[in-house]
């Protein structure tokens, strides 16, 4: 058995103990990773909710509570008196995200500030952040 790790490279022979043990390790991370794509909550937004601030959740409770929300809508349920306010908690939740490889789960659509609508696209995130939210 062959083993890079880093820039290291390693030989272990198939019969040691230690192959038998390394494949059982990889088997066991590939099959989480299997797990992780398939169950809802194993999509990085537990993560993501323990990072963010409390403006982030709050965002991401309102507008997963509703099917859309309007940007005018939602700036007054986040208490938010500017736009630039809620593009930056929007981008600050996108950014803290893509830092931990998760995806933004917030899309929007709309051209203008009166036709723009917030959502969070998937069903199985907004129910997981709806969750999370219960335990806090």
């Amino acid at each position: 058995m062959k083993v890079s790790f880093q820039s290291e490279n390693y030989v272990i022979t198939d019969s040691h103990p230690f192959s038998k043990t390394i494949r059982a390790i990889c088997r066991a991370y590939e099959g989480s990773l299997k797990a992780r794509k398939s169950n809802p909550e194993g999509n990085g937004i537990i993560e993501l909710w323990e990072r963010l601030g409390t403006v982030h959740r709050r965002l991401l409770k309102i507008i997963a509570a509703r099917p859309a929300i309007s940007q005018a809508d939602l700036q007054v349920a986040l208490g938010l008196a500017k736009a630039e306010d809620l593009r930056g908690a929007r981008n600050g939740a996108a950014r803290i995200g893509a830092k931990i490889g998760v995806d933004n789960p917030i899309s929007t659509w709309g051209s203008t500030a009166e036709t723009r609508r917030y959502k969070i696209q998937d069903k199985d995130i907004a129910a997981t952040i709806l969750k999370l939210d219960e335990t806090l």
